[in-house]
């Protein structure tokens, strides 16, 4: 179907966003929507998005052939440019992207993820799932947009966002539908509900894992009560709620999910999906998943007691979407995590790398490691970004000096932010007279720690995770990663 100006202007207006035409539209069809001015091609409508946005960028789509512009604003300096100028840009983006590709939501098996911590696992472990239960119907694998990884079905790539800006998650999600998948798991983030990221996509399953304060700072929720209501959407364009009865604020998400046609409870001794038994052994975790008289082992091969309620997640969402308790099982087995509770076992000590990267993340972290090494000393090494989240600076600092026997302070990702301010920012909230040691470069940190720590002990690097790169004035610089770095500095332990 051809899509001309005219159109989106009618899909605008009855959207109430459209404020005004400037120039005549060419009724020519346009070829694309892009907000990168290095991809515009020939007959493109350029969109005019975002804090830091110049109008040099309209002008270079100019010069590439963008014939018009969407914007929230006129712009004198490009004026031979037809515009479509709009009262809420982040709406109108939506409605724009909804229009261009024609809804691709509408023609996938649309589940969404989202909470405080766990969204990247638990979406990695539906799409194992899915992708077994298809592999054994000859069916195409299940479709993924992550912090870790995109798949379209034609591409897999590592991914820049939680969630992708909303013209290239629906992009994602055209050519999904063109190569023929059927199912989609996308990890929602708080910034993609509140900022319309998602548009309009209704789900047709929505997780919600938990809730605690992040994310919390000028830049992305300015209290913990916008954080929870952003999250809290999710509910408003879902038919099939899953919630967890173990998370915090329990009462305001059944609330929110009662309005949806059906709830189903995982975690907690009362729930739909629930699981006993729970052991940890050096390969990972095994337990049992009750599902009313029915019951089945599970073995995942994770660290972190907390895995349990990823799991019961993926495997309650799976399940009610008609694939058996024997696929859930089968596929949980092999699911691995690069950077997720990591343990490196040297000759005289453990190192476990992990993507935590707030105060509750920590506590369950060093929980699931005092329970796993109950005798051991830890040694916890952590840094905070810079530019956002500032919320979770404080909460850091009190549990790395309530639950760590030894703390080093270094560099995670600080943007424009100097390390030693960030850490100094940290080490205020201590709570406790914890030995303390500041490194800024974090190669040379893992090093230290993994060279001091004492025989026996456990050395935690929390918040990189599986990343190799530091986000330092808006580049991306590279790093070597924790784990190659855990594994140099622990043979030059033992060396």
């Amino acid at each position: 179907m051809t899509k001309t100006l005219n159109d989106l202007a009618l899909a605008l207006d009855e959207a109430g966003l459209l404020y005004r035409v400037v120039g005549d539209l060419p009724a020519r069809p346009i070829s694309d929507i892009q907000y990168d001015s290095r991809q515009v091609q020939e007959n493109t409508l350029f969109l005019c998005k975002g804090a830091h946005f110049s109008v040099q960028y309209l002008l270079d789509a100019r010069s590439q052939g963008a014939c018009a512009y969407l914007s929230a604003r006129v712009y004198p300096e490009a004026s031979d440019l037809p515009a479509l100028v709009v009262s809420d840009i982040r709406r109108a983006l939506a409605v724009t992207a909804n229009w261009f590709f024609d809804a691709p939501w509408q023609d996938l098996h649309m589940m969404g993820v989202t909470g405080t911590k766990g969204k990247s696992t638990t979406v990695s472990m539906v799409k194992a799932i899915f992708d077994l239960a298809a592999e054994k119907a000859h069916e195409p694998l299940c479709g993924i947009t992550s912090s870790l990884m995109n798949y379209d079905g034609r591409v897999e790539k590592a991914s820049k966002l939680t969630t992708p800006e909303n013209i290239d998650l629906y992009r994602h999600l055209a050519t999904a539908r063109a190569a023929g998948l059927k199912h989609m798991v996308i990890e929602v983030s708080s910034q993609a509900l509140k900022y319309h990221r998602v548009g309009g996509i209704h789900f047709d399953d929505a997780v919600f894992l938990n809730i605690s304060p992040d994310h919390i700072g000028p830049i992305e929720h300015p209290t913990f009560e916008d954080y929870l209501a952003s999250k809290l959407a999710i509910f408003d364009r879902t038919d099939r709620a899953f919630i967890n009865l173990a998370s915090d604020h329990l009462a305001e998400l059944q609330e929110a999910a009662g309005h949806c046609p059906e709830v189903i409870s995982f975690g907690g001794d009362r729930a739909d999906y629930r699981a006993d038994q729970v052991q940890s052994t050096d390969s990972g975790l095994t337990f049992r998943v009750r599902v009313g008289q029915e019951a089945i082992q599970v073995a995942l091969p994770m660290h972190g007691r907390f895995n349990v309620e990823n799991a019961l997640a993926a495997l309650a969402l799976a399940h009610r979407s008609g694939i058996s308790l024997d696929t859930c099982a089968e596929a949980l087995a092999s699911v691995k995590m690069e950077g997720h509770m990591a343990y490196i076992h040297g000759a005289d000590l453990t190192v476990v790398v992990d993507y935590a990267h707030n105060g509750i993340s920590f506590k369950r972290v060093i929980e699931t490691v005092r329970h796993d090494f109950p005798q051991a000393p830890v040694w916890l090494l952590f840094g905070a970004p810079g530019d956002k989240a500032e919320s979770r600076r404080p909460d850091m600092g009190r549990v790395a000096s309530q639950e760590a026997d030894y703390v080093i302070l270094t560099a995670d990702d600080p943007a424009t932010e100097a390390v030693e301010a960030i850490n100094e920012e940290i080490y205020r909230a201590f709570e406790k007279e914890t030995p303390v040691q500041m490194i800024a470069d974090r190669a040379q940190a893992i090093a230290y720690a993994i060279k001091e720590a004492p025989t026996g002990a456990v050395v935690l690097l929390l918040g990189k995770g599986f990343e190799v790169c530091q986000k330092i004035n808006g580049k991306r610089e590279p790093y070597a990663g924790d784990e190659q770095l855990a594994k140099a500095a622990l043979q030059a332990r033992e060396s």
